[in-house]
């Protein structure tokens, strides 16, 4: 069964795009944050030509999507990308 409503057709891409592809696909996308990060994340890694944290890769757990993180002023958060060693996003 199909879902029901308004599909918007996204551009293609390969497992690596240019500038201009990653900024027509990302200048038209409607969704919230909460539900397109990753793949802009995984978009971007392409861009990059950079491993997603989904590809093979010598990190282990330590490049992840929603990691458990402590905050800077105290307590716990959750980071929408962590590399461990480079970058919490």
């Amino acid at each position: 069964m199909e879902p029901q409503g308004l599909l918007i057709p996204l551009p293609l891409v390969s497992a690596s795009f240019s500038a201009s592809e990653f900024a027509a696909k990302w200048r038209a996308n409607p969704r919230q944050e909460r539900a397109a990060s990753q793949e802009h994340f995984i978009d971007l890694c392409r861009l990059l030509d950079h491993p997603t944290p989904s590809d093979p890769h010598p990190w282990g757990d330590g490049y992840t999507f929603e990691a458990a993180t402590a905050r800077g002023s105290g307590g716990r958060g959750r980071a929408d990308v962590w590399k461990r060693g480079c970058f919490a996003w």
